[in-house]
């Protein structure tokens, strides 16, 4: 018998007492929160066949960084006495919230220390709740909400991103593909309590505040701030949302760049998609609960990683350059194997946890029931990979969450590399990892079916 169970709790720091650095936009150096804008929480969606069941965490967050998702992995086996295999915990994707890799910094630690523990404590809550449960699914293709930032200009050049910072890009910019549009819904109809709604979709979300003003702001941000248009809209039912593959994907039309009612009109297209989902979605047949993980050997990119002692440098030069648009700056990054200053910032973020390795071991994790499983990698999958994985997936229905159990920022494809851009700049990995991680992913499914 199918059951499910929900609950969440909140995982604002103490920004008085604890404040902690923010990750995402970009940020060339800590960014500090100095005030909330809105609570950010963490979700957890226990599901269970009767005999085994599987834990499925959103932590609204960038990342789900290897410490923090790992504690929350133990401290959920410990209370639930489930395998660590059968529990996945992953980011939203948030811009503005504790920067959870930065484990150096204390304030970081002990948030992480102390949230891990009230995680697990909520995964209880949720297993505590569960009830009989009838699953139903759907997809929609979206428009106009998303788009694969991918660029290409008008002097012919390809970039995977319009940021990508090199001098001599110019033009005006045209989207050269679409990538996947796909948003998948689940929705658990559960006796015994209110339904949960599932959404995966493969996104970018941009960032909150004014950095020019230094307006550092915890904040849910955009999916958690849609999570609470959802709810407020439809007070009988629980939303959880899971991020996708989302290297390659930026989103149209208004977001919140200054004000955060800026992305109303984005919530109100998101929840469109949401709801059209909903009505025609149809039952999902469950079955027993299968869990398999696998630690991924991708080949670290030495070219790029035998070059942090330069990177300090090339920091300072930077951040003493007068010249129009850094061009003496840029010029001292091609000189040295670098192409933008997020590439220089990546080697020195990096430098104790690449220095000296040949390979990186990346936590895949797959968790199947019945006609639906649930992917998670530890990075930002390039669209393009997302869809390779649903479509040779045997499942009726394939989620794939990423940014989850881990942090190695973006794996592109090869034609990516290609081009070249913000993110294989930025990416630690050599190209084709991409695609051995398609493969490995595809074989996890099949385990697991």
């Amino acid at each position: 018998m199918f059951k499910s169970g929900f609950a969440r709790c909140v995982i604002t720091p103490d920004i008085k007492n604890c404040p902690v650095p923010l990750a995402g936009l970009g940020r060339m150096d800590i960014r500090i929160s100095n005030a909330v804008l809105r609570d950010i929480t963490a979700t957890a969606v226990v599901i269970s066949d009767g005999e085994d069941c599987a834990v499925l965490i959103s932590v609204e967050t960038l990342y789900a960084g290897d410490l923090f998702s790992a504690k929350i992995r133990r401290a959920v086996s410990e209370r639930l006495s489930v395998p660590e295999k059968n529990i996945t915990v992953s980011g939203t994707h948030t811009h503005c919230s504790v920067a959870v890799e930065e484990v150096s910094n204390p304030n970081v630690r002990r948030w992480i220390d102390e949230n891990a523990v009230k995680i697990g404590e909520t995964a209880k809550k949720a297993y505590d709740a569960l009830s009989e449960t009838e699953l139903y699914g759907a997809s929609v293709q979206t428009d106009g909400i998303n788009s694969v930032r991918r660029y290409k200009y008008a002097d012919g050049e390809i970039t995977s991103s319009v940021s990508t910072g090199r001098v001599n890009t110019s033009g005006e910019v045209a989207h050269e593909s679409e990538g996947d549009r796909e948003m998948l819904v689940l929705r658990f109809k559960r006796r015994g309590g209110r339904d949960i709604i599932m959404v995966n979709f493969q996104t970018h979300p941009t960032g909150d505040g004014d950095m020019s003003q230094g307006i550092y702001r915890v904040s849910p941000q955009t999916f958690g701030r849609t999570r609470e248009v959802f709810e407020s809209r439809y007070p009988d039912v629980d939303y959880v949302y899971f991020n996708g593959a989302a290297g390659n994907i930026d989103v149209k039309g208004p977001m919140p760049e200054k004000k955060f009612e800026q992305g109303e009109p984005y919530d109100n297209e998101f929840i469109k998609y949401v709801n059209e989902a909903l009505l025609k979605a149809e039952p999902i047949k469950t079955g027993k609960i299968k869990a398999e993980t696998y630690m991924a050997p991708a080949e670290i990119n030495h070219t790029r990683a035998d070059l942090y002692d330069k990177a300090w440098e090339l920091r300072l030069i930077w951040r003493n350059d007068k010249s129009e648009n850094h061009k003496d700056a840029y010029r001292a990054f091609d000189e040295n194997g670098f192409r933008s200053i997020q590439q220089v910032m990546s080697c020195i973020r990096n430098e104790d946890k690449l220095k000296g390795q040949r390979y990186a071991d990346l936590y895949l994790s797959a968790i199947s029931a019945g006609d639906v499983s649930f992917v998670s990698v530890p990075y930002e999958m390039f669209a393009e990979s997302g869809a390779q994985v649903k479509k040779a997936s045997p499942f009726k229905m394939t989620m794939i969450f990423s940014n989850a159990n881990g942090a190695w920022k973006y794996i592109p494809t090869k034609e990516a590399y290609d081009h070249g851009g913000f993110e294989p700049d930025v990416s630690f990995f050599l190209p084709g990892t991409g695609e051995k991680l398609v493969k490995d992913l595809t074989e996890l499914n099949e385990k697991v079916r």
